[in-house]
């Protein structure tokens, strides 16, 4: 009986993340030519190797998707601003950590090259 309900949890848990994955919409074309543009300017400036990029792509891409999510949610009524505000925050330090951990900058490294990227799109 132990094992019949360790592997319903497990089932369960497993299922409640797909269909939380599932609510996150695919990314939109700008989302992914943004994110490239990210990683070229990242990977230049941090002399990231390829494997680096290639991760920090699915990184950068899975945050940005769920930021508009969340935003989205607000903006329907289904979450209120903070509940929103306090998902994003909480992706967007789970995602840095991840962020920190492959590439080996401390978070306000992380927080200084996004807003270096963001004022080189501007400029454009």
């Amino acid at each position: 009986m132990n094992l019949k309900t360790t592997l319903l949890g497990l089932l369960l848990t497993v299922l409640s993340f797909s269909t939380f994955a599932q609510d996150v919409p695919a990314p939109t074309d700008w989302q992914r030519e943004n994110t490239s543009e990210y990683i070229a300017f990242v990977g230049e400036k941090w002399g990231l190797s390829e494997s680096q990029k290639t991760e920090l792509y699915d990184l950068r891409l899975d945050v940005m998707t769920h930021v508009a999510h969340y935003k989205k949610l607000a903006k329907d009524g289904d979450l209120t601003q903070q509940e929103s505000k306090a998902k994003i925050q909480n992706h967007s330090k789970k995602i840095n950590k991840e962020i920190s951990e492959l590439t080996g900058k401390d978070w306000k490294q992380i927080n200084k090259i996004n807003q270096e990227f963001w004022k080189h799109i501007e400029s454009k």
